[in-house]
């Protein structure tokens, strides 16, 4: 972990310094007519280059398990982010009516729940030693093999 910060730190330094040169150097070139626009363009080689160097590795990587997504962990951290940018970002333009705030407000309650989700669904996984196996059902189901697991009264008899 130290050699990745290590690194981060002066590719983030340098990132700052040579990004605006960079993007002050494409709007000025116009290349094709797109003015600004080449600033979103320039991501292209770079996250095909990302996706090349990506499928290398991870055809070396043959140790690396597939997990199945936690779509109720998924769900649930999508709908808070929903209910918190939406009246954000639509606020001024809709007269911040009061159901917008009672968006916002409800996006502190569910991203909680989202919270819990994960914290039960983790230490359900390491009393049950299936820590490679991650949570998956509702948010009162851990998954048939890990559902004996999902009481409190469990975890404190261990």
């Amino acid at each position: 972990m130290g050699k990745a910060f290590g690194v981060y730190g002066p590719v983030m330094g340098l990132s700052a310094m040579l990004g605006p040169i960079a993007v002050s150097g494409l709007i000025s070139a116009n290349v094709l007519g797109t003015g600004w626009r080449m600033i979103f363009l320039v991501n292209v080689p770079v996250g095909l280059a990302a996706l090349a160097l990506g499928a290398r590795t991870a055809a070396r990587g043959r140790e690396f398990r597939a997990r199945r997504l936690d779509l109720p962990g998924a769900l649930l951290a999508g709908a808070a982010m929903f209910l918190l940018v939406f009246p954000l970002a639509q606020g001024h333009s809709l007269g911040w009516l009061t159901w917008l705030f009672g968006m916002m407000a409800a996006s502190v309650l569910v991203l909680a729940g989202f919270g819990w989700y994960q914290v039960r669904c983790s230490s359900a996984r390491a009393a049950t030693r299936w820590s490679s196996r991650p949570c998956s059902g509702t948010a009162l189901h851990c998954g048939h093999r890990v559902l004996p697991s999902c009481s409190p009264g469990r975890w404190a008899a261990s």
